[in-house]
């Protein structure tokens, strides 16, 4: 008779257990998106070769899914331009910018980070880590 108390005691908290986690919905943790985002250059470069953003520029990308214009800091010179998204995929289409000059050093990053994006192919949300994929190169940034 103790073994069928026990075991009708040990099965009600199994029942009420597995009722209680069925019951209880996994937060999901919120994901950035690409659109609407300020984001940030960190690195950019090949795979294995990055190189960091110049500590005193700040290279920007607002990627507005209002007007699906992608605009921001080039470092010297503020760009913008018009790009679709398939998925993952991201399609620029001509960026244009203003003609300001600066630093060499500064001119040489600017001109490296509009040729890679100009070049994106496919971009990647890790955390707050935004990863666009162009060829060979990719730029890291995030979210500011």
């Amino acid at each position: 008779m103790k073994r069928r108390i026990i075991w009708v005691a040990v099965s009600c908290l199994m029942g009420l257990a597995l009722l209680a986690t069925s019951c209880t919905k996994a937060v999901p943790t919120p994901t950035l998106a690409l659109e609407n985002t300020v984001w940030v250059l960190k690195s950019y470069g090949e795979s294995g070769k990055l190189q960091s953003v110049l500590p005193y520029a700040e290279v920007t990308a607002l990627f507005d899914s209002g007007n699906g214009q992608v605009t921001g800091s080039a470092g010297v010179n503020r760009y913008g331009g018009a790009y679709k998204l398939d998925g993952n995929k991201l399609i620029p289409e001509s960026i244009v910018l203003t003609a300001l000059a600066g630093p060499q050093s500064l001119m040489d990053q600017e001109t490296e980070f509009l040729k890679s994006l100009q070049a994106a192919e496919s971009y990647k949300i890790e955390g707050d880590k935004l990863t666009i994929t162009c060829g060979s190169k990719v730029l890291i940034f995030t979210k500011k």
